[in-house]
């Protein structure tokens, strides 16, 4: 009689833990199905390998080779795997608190980030950064608890050499925006979408001829119907809505503004048309110590 393969000893930590460490090296195919894995694993803990393969639209084949993969003897040793790992979460949450917050924190927005970084998005963070080194003026703007992140992503485009404006106030933006050119860019930042002061900066643009970013964290939203590039920052693990939905991170489109600028770093550094780091120092230095 045949003895089960044992799972391998990286796999203990949890299935989530494996694949997401180990989804670069998988295929194209078998990223399909380790996506969807991550995305929801109560969800397919419940599906067989023919199921998963369905609604992966791959063959029963790739869903096994990518559980071999990840170091599993194929997809039954996983899914029992995947099945122990969300009975022993749901006994680290006691009374709906998990007992260790702070690994409870670092797990759960590392596999968010892991997400993030999917083909769409990274082709969107391509067209964006193209859009925005041919633009003359990009203006960048968002509201309410999002103004952080216009500030942050306003300061590093003028770093790099990028002529971009924002305003603390949304008549600040309605001012620079109503200066605006065809051919320039507007970068809308908002986790929802639907800000009725963001949505009247968009209206405002669409008059101006000007070009939409969104970077946003609802896939359909009146801010994404009305945009040429969306970069989604939708958090399908929902990493704190279960235990504590009122705490509310931007940690994902920190993440997305932090690959905007490299992309954006790269691309000026390949066509030789950068603010030298030495011109910049220098330009700072009167308000440095």
């Amino acid at each position: 009689m045949a003895v089960p393969q044992s799972p391998p000893e990286e796999a203990m930590r949890s299935v989530v833990d494996t694949l997401a460490s180990g989804f670069d090296h998988f295929s194209r195919a078998e990223q399909k199905v380790a996506r969807k894995v991550l995305e929801n694993p109560s969800a397919i803990a419940e599906l067989n390998v023919s199921q998963l393969a369905e609604l992966c639209q791959v063959s029963d084949a790739t869903v096994v080779r990518m559980s071999q993969h990840a170091g599993y003897s194929g997809y039954y040793q996983m899914r029992i795997m995947l099945m122990s790992d969300l009975r022993q979460q749901a006994e680290d949450i006691d009374g709906g608190t998990p007992r260790d917050p702070v690994t409870y924190s670092f797990t759960q927005s590392l596999l968010y980030l892991k997400l993030l970084c999917n083909p769409k998005n990274v082709a969107c963070i391509d067209q964006a950064a193209e859009l925005i080194l041919e633009a003359p003026t990009v203006y960048v703007a968002a509201i309410g608890n999002s103004a952080p992140l216009a500030d942050d992503l306003e300061f590093r485009l003028n770093t790099l050499g990028v002529r971009a404006f924002t305003g603390s106030r949304i008549e600040t933006k309605i001012r620079h925006l109503s200066n605006a050119e065809p051919g320039d860019v507007l970068i809308a930042i908002s986790r929802s979408g639907a800000s009725t002061g963001l949505l009247r900066l968009v209206e405002l643009a669409h008059e101006k001829q000007v070009e939409i970013i969104a970077i946003t964290g609802d896939k359909v939203s009146p801010l994404t119907r009305q945009s040429k590039v969306v970069i989604s920052s939708a958090n399908p693990a929902r990493v704190f809505q279960p235990i504590a939905p009122r705490v509310e991170s931007h940690l994902g489109e920190f993440f997305l503004i932090d690959a905007l600028v490299l992309r954006i770093d790269l691309m000026m550094r390949s066509r030789g048309d950068e603010l030298s780091a030495d011109e910049l120092d220098l330009l700072l230095s009167e308000f440095k110590l």
